[in-house]
């Protein structure tokens, strides 16, 4: 039996989702379009297509998907971020990859958030202000890792998996009512700026 009509349709289709992935942000267009040319190629034994032409396509692939991983980190940079900010935006791109390109996008902000308001949290610097990115992202990841396991596991199973996010969660609530407290930078900013409180 020839399946290279089969092939050569997936190889069609995979080409069409490339092409729509160059105008919808959430479909991965430049690896949908080279999985499409790779299986036609394969499918037609490199007859119509040069194994040449196939591996710069897919250098110029795979450099794609670096500018993507690389681009948060460089316009991290270029708008003057800290130096914990490029990293978490870093780190957020990497994580954001297996996350597919809802991640991509989402990855470099989460990460660079969690660590730069992760570290004024511990240093009690803008304690409060610093609270509310990282009570968005607990309220996140609640809603899409325990949540769902609330309905396939049930209520025992979710509160014991999700002890840690809701110790973090209380926590960033008490720092966002209460404040850093009197050791803080915080409070030593405020006694510089206002000796008679």
């Amino acid at each position: 039996m020839d399946y290279s009509i089969f092939w050569n349709i997936l190889a069609g289709i995979l080409i069409f989702g490339g092409f729509l992935g160059a105008l919808l942000p959430l479909l991965p267009g430049p690896p949908l379009a080279m999985a499409g040319l790779l299986i036609y190629a394969i499918a037609e034994r490199f007859t119509s297509v040069s194994p040449w032409v196939v591996g710069a396509l897919a250098l110029l692939t795979l450099s794609t998907i670096l500018v993507d991983v690389f681009a948060p980190v460089l316009a991290a940079k270029g708008y003057k971020a800290s130096r914990l900010g490029v990293i978490g935006s870093f780190v957020g791109a990497i994580v954001g990859l297996w996350f597919g390109p809802l991640g991509i996008i989402v990855g470099p902000f989460v990460g660079a958030f969690e660590i730069l308001c992760g570290t004024l949290v511990l240093a009690g610097l803008w304690t409060r202000l610093a609270a509310i990115p990282l009570l968005v992202v607990m309220a996140v990841a609640i809603m899409t890792t325990k949540w769902p396991m609330l309905a396939d596991q049930g209520f025992w199973a979710m509160a014991h998996e999700a002890r840690t996010d809701w110790s973090m969660t209380l926590g960033l609530v008490f720092l966002l009512i209460v404040g850093a407290g009197p050791w803080s930078l915080d409070a030593w900013l405020t006694d510089r700026r206002h000796p008679n409180l």
